[in-house]
């Protein structure tokens, strides 16, 4: 079964330096692509300061991107502070079995999670994580921890796709999830996507376990949509019967 994915870290529907409210045109430009799953990082829940300062804010933006295209989805709420909340959402073509957020804070300055959904394809269950990692390497490497300790709980069985925003520039998540043979997908070139305007660095990662790749790259829409470039995958998944 084939399937296409992309993960971007969308800024809270904001440009790179928060002045402009891009979530109509981001809205437009994920639609135009045929994708299976969303993997989205810095997704709004809601903001009552913004939604003052721009009329074209929504709040669940998760809800307002998968309208009439992703018929399930799933939200983590990891970052709450006062009149504001964001976090992690994945998108899904197909249905959204159970989903679960698991708390991977390490200190009230970066509140971080791993969201986790079991989906039901045509040809099997598959198992979908989504996450936004620490910018410093030591706090990284505690939460590559916690992630395979989850996989090694929830997805020994199931062929695997996880994606996020890790903060790695370095790449040093390959020496951590492994564990349960989860495969860094990249190009023999370096794949860049931040910032967006001139790419220096990749902190967009897709790890799968039981998938071939087919296709990775990096896409870069005409207009302006966040800090980050959004990285596309697709890739055959291979159920075992």
């Amino acid at each position: 079964m084939q399937i296409k994915c992309l993960t971007y870290n969308i800024h809270k529907g904001l440009n790179w330096n928060n002045s402009v409210h891009i979530l109509p045109e981001l809205k437009e430009f994920l639609q135009s692509i045929e994708l299976d799953f969303v993997f989205l990082q810095e997704v709004a829940g809601k903001n009552e300061k913004l939604i003052e300062r721009f009329n074209t804010w929504v709040d669940n933006q998760y809800e307002y991107l998968a309208d009439q295209v992703w018929d399930d989805y799933a939200y983590s709420k990891n970052a709450i502070y006062d009149h504001r909340d964001h976090g992690n959402a994945i998108l899904s073509k197909y249905p959204i079995l159970k989903h679960e957020v698991y708390d991977l804070t390490l200190h009230k300055r970066e509140m971080r999670a791993l969201l986790f959904c079991e989906v039901e394809t045509p040809n099997g269950k598959l198992h979908l994580y989504c996450t936004h990692l620490n910018l410093l390497h030591k706090h990284r490497k505690v939460q590559y921890e916690m992630i395979n300790k989850i996989i090694k709980e929830n997805s020994q069985n199931n062929p695997i796709i996880f994606a996020g925003d890790l903060n790695d520039w370095f790449t040093k998540s390959q020496e951590f999830l492994t564990e349960f043979a989860c495969t860094n997908q990249k190009l023999k070139n370096n794949i860049k996507t931040f910032p967006h305007k001139l790419p220096l660095v990749q902190l967009d990662h897709f790890y799968t376990k039981n998938v071939n790749s087919l296709e990775l790259k990096v896409l870069k829409p005409q207009s302006e949509l966040s800090d980050h470039l959004p990285l596309y995958f697709h890739g055959e998944v291979n159920f075992e019967r």
